[in-house]
């Protein structure tokens, strides 16, 4: 029973052939000798792992354990971002606000929260309604925050150093093309207390 802090839920949305893709390139790299991380209470107490069957059957249910289904009414260039911002970019585990339990909010899906000391943006439809897919998608490579707002700082600044940065232009733009059409509640209010 893994903690949610890994990101199985988004993972679960993944193909079989690139999950086993994923393993092949991990089991490819030289292992390194590490001790593990000491969790903290009450992660530590006995029982503690036993306890996320209670969360699993809360949290990762039959829907969210499917794999990626692609919708035939919208165009391959959206049906690859959507599978790439749901699953292997699981980028609802920074961008989505969670409940108390650790489980995402989805009815605030991608409309930002805190991470580590830092705000991952609103990045739904609506605070993106004023850029581009360019200019959304070369966020990925410069690592410039839209509208010239500074560089990307914190966690999402090692994600597009060790990640994003290195997709195809073309998987940028499938990104940008699904952001662009995701409709989530806003949560008045929280961007205004970020600043």
């Amino acid at each position: 029973n893994l903690f949610p802090v890994y990101p199985y839920l988004y993972f679960a949305k993944v193909s079989e052939r690139d999950a086993r893709a994923m393993y092949a390139y991990f089991m490819s790299i030289p292992a390194v000798k590490r001790e593990n991380n000491k969790l903290g209470f009450p992660f530590n107490m006995p029982g503690a792992r036993e306890s996320l069957l209670g969360w699993k059957l809360l949290f990762f249910g039959a829907k969210e354990r499917a794999q990626y289904k692609y919708k035939p009414s919208r165009t391959k260039e959206w049906n690859r971002g959507a599978y790439i911002v749901q699953g292997l970019g699981h980028c609802g585990m920074c961008h989505t606000p969670m409940n108390v339990f650790g489980a995402p909010r989805n009815e605030y899906f991608l409309t930002g929260t805190f991470v580590d000391g830092y705000w991952a943006p609103n990045i739904s439809s609506e605070a993106l309604r004023s850029s581009s897919r360019l200019e959304v998608a070369d966020v990925f490579k410069k690592s410039v925050l839209l509208n010239n707002a500074g560089p990307i700082a914190g966690p999402m600044a090692e994600v597009n150093h060790n990640s994003l940065s290195h997709l195809k232009a073309s998987d940028r733009l499938a990104i940008a093309t699904y952001l662009k059409t995701v409709v989530s509640r806003e949560r008045i209010g929280v961007q205004e207390a970020s600043q």
